[in-house]
């Protein structure tokens, strides 16, 4: 097992076996019962992962949680703090502006499902800035939509870009916000027997609307598998998931999830992730199911998909640059084992076995 791994399951096995009950979180393990801090050679490698799969400030939180901030290094203290000050800091003004609009959307008899990063920080994160995000994803009825576009011109809100189903909006304040009128995923389903309403603790608002938990697993299982050949897999978004399954581990139709997936990659990687989940996050609701992601290979992904590595050109191009010590600023750190593992990755995924 390696240091980022031993290091990141470790904060999550750790972590809280369910939700909040009456407010209170179970304690993390003390300074001298913490399982597996990197020793000090061990950060750089760890902090390349943390920072790529945007773990950063969701480590430092769990770490503060935990009291053991202060056994870090002074360098990986700083680092992990930073990155959870910046999260923190764009949450605040993530959650002001969402707050605002559905305030605006309710006067106008409009209630939104939140979606993805929002839902997710108010549902199964302790610390909201535990949970990055960049923007707001809210899904509405195609048939509010005029009301929506109306309140979003009255609150100052700028169109932006279209990409089909979602119209993107900026507002004065810099909030961008992904507004859905349209859910292929769930096509046909009435949307009111797939959302139920839900505490916002961190909103200005009592509650919000979010998908019900198989729906909501559907949808971050079908986001991951949408974005892996472009991202690879997401650390982060894994961890969301894992945090789902562990929230309602008895309450999860898994039976549904796959009727709502469809025949699809998603719907046929949903045992290998529920498996990753509780093999090597101990998330549970995948007992019997077999091991067949190593954190090594998820983390792979994120290299080969960057670098393009599912094609021959890619792998060539990687391997020149590798070869040549030549490392483009916008690429991740390329190792000898990310090449000699990519074709054999490349069929695993081909052949659905990792």
């Amino acid at each position: 097992m390696s240091p980022a791994e031993a290091f990141v399951r470790s904060l999550v096995v750790a972590g809280p076996p369910a939700l909040p009950r009456d407010g209170e979180w179970p304690a993390l393990p003390r300074d001298g019962e913490w399982p597996a801090l990197p020793r000090d050679g061990e950060w750089p490698a760890v902090h390349a992962v943390l920072a790529d799969h945007r773990l950063a400030a969701w480590a430092w939180s769990r770490l503060c949680e935990a009291q053991a901030d202060g056994s870090l290094p002074f360098d990986a203290r700083a680092r992990l703090f930073a990155a959870h000050a910046q999260a923190s800091e764009a949450f605040e003004g993530l959650a002001e502006g969402t707050s605002r609009l559905l305030v605006a959307l309710r006067a106008k008899s409009v209630d939104p499902i939140v979606l993805k990063g929002m839902a997710l920080a108010n549902l199964v994160y302790a610390d909201p800035a535990a949970r990055p995000m960049a923007d707001v994803d809210v899904l509405v009825r195609p048939g509010e939509r005029g009301t929506v576009e109306a309140v979003l011109q009255a609150l100052g809100y700028q169109h932006v870009a279209n990409e089909g189903d979602t119209d993107a909006y900026q507002a004065p304040g810099g909030l961008l916000l992904d507004l859905h009128h349209r859910f292929r995923l769930f096509e046909g389903h009435e949307l009111a027997a797939l959302s139920r309403d839900a505490p916002a603790p961190f909103l200005d608002v009592d509650s919000i609307r979010v998908l019900a938990p198989d729906p909501m697993l559907a949808h971050l299982v079908h986001h991951l598998e949408g974005h892996r050949r472009v991202e690879g897999l997401l650390l982060a978004w894994i961890l969301d998931i894992a945090l789902v399954l562990r929230a309602w581990s008895t309450g999860l139709d898994f039976d549904r999830v796959a009727m709502l997936l469809g025949p699809s990659r998603a719907r046929d990687g949903l045992p290998r992730l529920r498996g990753f989940c509780s093999h090597r996050l101990g998330a549970g609701a995948g007992e019997g199911l077999p091991d067949r992601w190593s954190f090594d290979a998820i983390v792979r992904t994120r290299c080969r998909a960057a670098w393009n590595m599912g094609t021959a050109r890619g792998w060539a191009h990687a391997a020149a640059c590798w070869l040549g010590r030549s490392h483009p600023a916008d690429r991740p750190r390329l190792y000898a084992a990310d090449l000699v593992h990519a074709p054999l990755d490349r069929l695993r995924d081909r052949f659905g076995l990792g």
